[in-house]
């Protein structure tokens, strides 16, 4: 896949094609094999693919596990951090892998970007009085139930036990009060 504006001049896409199509008279070497990381929106499956014909092109001693090892220590950080520590041994296993790891990050960053704008929006809103911006700010508050001799003296004597307590939560502050304790 190619990047829009990668290719400016003629020189650029002969180099490119005969790369793609024919193999290049570069020596691949175990240190041009470490070298070789995953691009920024490269697939795993074509990351993969160009890293296997370089290794085939190593004259190294490496085993096969070892050299898939390798391309997986060289893929894109958020990809090593959703596929964890499992060990891959070969290349089917490792797209596998990397292929699930791919979803799941495209996933995270959609939930992120949504959260982003849901709470950019909350933050635009047009300015409210001051009463209702007090109570929007209040995450949870006591709502006590008055007794009828609470009524008749106007309040609770000292040392007469209070009613049972109820807290009202607001559904926008649940995840923030959880993130508060």
């Amino acid at each position: 896949m190619l990047l829009a504006g990668s290719i400016k001049i003629f020189a650029d896409l002969k180099k490119l094609f005969l790369a793609h199509f024919f193999e290049d008279d570069i020596e691949i070497s175990v240190p041009t094999l470490l070298a070789a990381k995953q691009k920024k929106g490269e697939s795993i499956k074509t990351f993969v693919e160009r890293f296997w014909s370089m290794a085939v092109r190593c004259p190294s001693s490496m085993t096969q596990s070892t050299v898939v090892e390798t391309c997986r220590h060289n893929l894109q950080t958020a990809l090593l951090a959703q596929m964890g520590v499992v060990e891959c041994r070969t290349w089917k296993q490792l797209v596998l892998q990397g292929e699930q790891a791919e979803k799941i990050v495209v996933r995270v960053r959609a939930e992120e970007k949504d959260s982003k704008s849901r709470s950019d929006k909350l933050m635009r809103r047009a300015p409210e009085s001051s009463s209702q911006l007090r109570r929007r700010d209040t995450l949870a508050m006591e709502v006590k139930s008055p007794s009828k001799t609470q009524l008749a003296k106007g309040g609770v004597a000292p040392g007469q036990a209070c009613a049972n307590k109820l807290f009202s939560f607001k559904d926008e502050h649940v995840v923030s009060l959880f993130k508060l304790l």
